[in-house]
């Protein structure tokens, strides 16, 4: 059940809910008038209000802001994620948004360049339901920043200079074991607290070896998160984790 409503209409002291919103918060949580209503907007503010208004014809909810609290926007900690099949994404796009990815770009890389074509176009028409997906993780979760998901790009579209917003960054390139590749445990690595991170996976199988000689040559470190070959949903949970926890440690 969703601890948070979500909204990006505050006009003054009052918050608009609507469409999709409204069905949820009228309907399925069955809110009232006078009910204590918590509200997240995606760019960082949580408030505590009060239900005003249930109009059903319009399917719109007001409530009014009693309290608010605007949190500090978090360094950018970004994904470069390897398109997986099926729904795969959806649950990536879930668990990133609850540990605090603040960017998500979805990679066609080599070993799905067969279906690269069909996945962008698929992924285009389903760029509102990504969103919708980060929202619900966010109404769960507490997190008041709603996550940028961009269209699918190929490596070589990747512009790391722009990402970094004219920062320094630690760019890490996550990859499973294997002879010859020379990657060191999240620890070993200079990380710094003060830095925007980005942090790649690939697909099940890794990237191919010229995807990860590419990745060396514009700074990203070579890491791994130990003997086991991990699920890319379950070494993008492990990794954001650890990366936050060691930074927060620094």
């Amino acid at each position: 059940m969703s601890n948070f409503a979500y909204t990006e209409t505050l006009t003054g002291e009052i918050a608009v809910l609507e469409n999709d919103e409204f069905r949820h918060q009228a309907v399925v949580m069955r809110r009232r008038v006078g009910d204590r209503i918590r509200i997240i907007d995606g760019r960082g503010g949580i408030y505590t209000g009060r239900v005003e208004l249930v109009d059903n014809r319009k399917r719109i909810l007001e409530a009014v802001i009693t309290e608010r609290k605007i949190r500090p926007r978090p360094r950018p900690l970004q994904l470069l994620v390897a398109l997986p099949g099926k729904n795969k994404f959806d649950g990536i796009i879930q668990k990133a948004t609850e540990l605090g990815a603040t960017r998500i770009i979805p990679l066609l890389t080599g070993r799905t360049v067969v279906k690269a074509t069909a996945r962008r176009n698929r992924a285009d028409s389903r760029r509102e339901h990504w969103r919708k997906v980060a929202i619900a993780a966010c109404k769960q979760s507490g997190n008041p920043f709603l996550p940028e998901i961009d269209d699918p790009k190929e490596l070589g579209e990747i512009n790391d200079a722009e990402l970094d917003g004219g920062l320094e960054s630690d760019r890490i390139i996550f990859h499973p074991p294997l002879p010859g590749l020379n990657s060191r445990p999240l620890r070993e690595l200079a990380l710094r607290e003060d830095r925007p991170t980005r942090l790649a996976f690939g697909p099940e199988g890794g990237f191919s070896e010229n995807e990860v000689g590419l990745f060396q040559k514009r700074g990203y470190a070579l890491a791994g998160l130990g003997k086991r070959i991990l699920r890319l949903e379950t070494a993008i949970t492990v990794a954001l984790a650890l990366v936050q926890e060691y930074k927060r440690n620094l």
